[in-house]
């Protein structure tokens, strides 16, 4: 199992609204976004 992955962007705002809307029949949402890196997750676990 994937705990967690990284990727390395260049439009922050941009990766963030396209990675909620892939994984949003998950239900996932920032979780936490600290400026130079943000979290993508439901939240669980």
């Amino acid at each position: 199992m994937i705990g967690y992955t990284t990727i390395g962007v260049t439009d922050m705002e941009r990766s963030k609204k396209f990675y909620c809307d892939l994984f949003e029949k998950q239900n996932a949402k920032v979780v936490i976004d600290a400026g130079r890196i943000a979290f993508i997750g439901t939240g669980k676990g």
